[in-house]
C-alpha cells in the first residue's frame, strides 16, 4: 500500500501489520479524502486510529510532529493574528472610503499629511537600526535582506527616488493643487501643532523597540512591513484618487510616483515592493529565532507593539478628521480648471477673516499660511485648545 504522505517533512512508513491497518484507516476514512493531512490534525487522526487499532490487537503507534512544522504553524498563526488587527482594517479607511465621492477639506488633508510625514520620517532610521542589530547578531542573511529594503527606501543611491522625498513631492503637489496648501518639509514638522499625541507615541515606540532583544525587533519590523501595503492603498484611494480628474495623465503619473515606488498595480501578483519587503521581514523573523518556537512569542509581542501604536495613530487621525469635517467647505470631487492664488494677508486681517468665517463655517476660506503654521494658530485666534494639548 502507498505510504501516507503528511504535510511535514516526515513520511510515516507502513511496514507492520498495525501500520498497514493505520494506512488503510487514514486513507479510506470518509472524513479524510486526501493523502495530504495538515500537521495540526495529525494528533487527532492518530488518536482515533489508535483506538481502533488497539481493539484490533495491533500495537499502539504515535506521531511526533516535526519541530520545523510546529514553528511554521505558529508563525502562520501570528501572521493571521496580525492580518486581523485594527491597524490593518481600521475605521479610518472606511471613513475615507465613505467620503471618496464627497471630498475632504484642507484642514483634514493637512492633519493627515503632517502626521503621516511625521510617522514616515522614522522609516529609514528604523530599517537602518534593524540592519545594524542584525549585523551585531552576526545574522548576515538578515543583514542582506534589510540592506535590500534600505536600498529601496533610499532610492538605490538616487536622491530623487528616496521614498521620503517622493512622499513629500507627491503630497506637496497634491496639497497645493487641490487644497491650496503651501509645501511642507520635514523640518517644518518640528513646529507643527497638527501632530497628535498618538503619532508622537508611535515614534517613541520605535525608539523603545530597538533597545529590546533581537526577536521583538524582528517582529516589529515584520508587522511594519505587513501593514504597509494596505495603508498605502487606502491613503491613495482616500486622499488622492477622488481628485484624479483634476490632473492631466502626465501630471497624475508624476504625483503617483510615491505610490508606484511601493507597489505595482499592473503586477498580477499585487504588492510588488511592499510584498517583497514583508516576505523578507518574515524570513528575518525565522533567522532571529533559529527554530526556537518559544522566541516567536517575543516576535509576536514586538509585532503587536507596532500594530497597537499604529492603530492608535489611525484612531487619532479619524478623530481629528471627524472633528474638523464641518469647519470649512470640502473641496468637491469634480474637475477644477485652476485654483485661485490668494494674495498675502496681514496678520490682523487673517484674524478678522478667521473669526468671521468661523461664525459661518460654510464660507470659511483659510489662507494656506495659517494652515501651514498649524492648528495652534487657529486655536489662538478662536480661544480654543490645540490638538496636541
Amino acid at each position: 500500500m502507498t505510504p501516507l504522505k503528511i504535510i511535514t517533512s516526515q513520511i510515516v512508513p507502513f511496514n507492520s501489520a498495525k501500520n498497514k491497518f493505520a494506512s488503510h484507516f487514514l486513507l479510506h476514512s470518509p472524513n479524510l479524502n486526501s493523502q495530504y493531512i495538515p500537521a495540526s490534525r495529525m494528533h487527532g487522526v492518530f488518536s482515533i486510529a489508535n483506538q481502533i487499532a488497539n481493539r484490533r490487537g495491533f500495537f499502539e503507534f504515535s506521531y511526533k510532529p516535526n519541530p520545523a512544522d510546529v514553528f511554521s504553524a505558529r508563525l502562520d498563526q501570528i501572521a493571521d493574528e496580525f492580518s486581523k488587527h485594527p491597524a490593518i482594517k481600521h475605521p479610518l479607511f472606511d471613513y475615507l472610503g465613505d467620503n471618496s465621492d464627497k471630498g475632504l477639506n484642507k484642514l483634514q488633508y493637512a492633519i493627515y499629511y503632517h502626521n503621516f510625514l511625521y510617522r514616515t520620517k522614522h522609516t529609514i532610521p528604523s530599517v537602518a537600526f534593524a540592519l545594524a542589530r542584525a549585523a551585531i547578531e552576526g545574522d548576515m542573511v538578515t543583514v542582506a535582506m534589510h540592506g535590500r529594503n534600505l536600498s529601496d527606501e533610499t532610492g538605490h543611491g538616487n536622491p530623487n527616488f528616496v521614498h521620503s522625498k517622493l512622499l513629500m513631492d507627491a503630497h506637496n503637489h497634491h496639497g497645493k493643487k487641490i487644497f491650496d496648501l503651501d509645501p511642507l518639509t520635514i523640518k517644518d514638522l518640528d513646529e507643527s501643532t497638527f501632530i497628535t499625541p498618538e503619532t508622537r507615541e508611535y515614534c517613541e515606540m520605535k525608539d523603545k523597540i530597538f533597545k529590546m532583544s533581537y526577536p521583538p525587533i524582528a517582529g516589529n519590523m515584520w508587522a511594519h512591513e505587513f501593514a504597509a501595503d494596505d495603508m498605502l492603498i487606502n491613503f491613495r484611494k482616500g486622499f488622492f484618487e477622488p481628485y484624479k480628474s483634476n490632473y492631466s495623465p502626465e501630471e497624475w503619473k508624476d504625483v503617483m510616483k510615491f505610490f508606484d515606488a511601493h507597489r505595482d498595480d499592473e503586477n498580477p501578483h499585487g504588492g510588488d515592493v511592499e510584498a517583497e519587503h514583508e516576505r523578507m521581514a518574515r524570513q528575518a523573523v525565522v533567522f532571529s529565532c533559529k527554530g526556537d518556537v518559544k522566541k516567536l512569542e517575543d516576535v509576536r509581542q514586538g509585532g503587536l507593539m507596532f500594530l497597537d501604536a499604529q492603530a492608535k495613530l489611525w484612531d487619532s487621525l479619524l478623530r481629528e478628521c471627524k472633528r474638523f469635517e464641518k469647519w470649512m467647505p470640502k473641496v468637491p470631487v469634480q474637475k477644477i480648471e485652476s485654483l485661485p492664488v490668494q494674495e498675502p494677508v496681514l496678520r490682523s486681517e487673517k484674524e478678522k477673516l478667521l473669526k468671521s468665517a468661523l461664525e459661518t463655517p460654510s464660507s470659511l476660506k483659510v489662507p494656506s499660511t495659517i494652515i501651514k503654521r498649524g492648528f495652534a494658530t487657529v486655536m489662538q485666534i478662536t480661544g480654543g485648545k490645540s490638538i496636541s494639548s
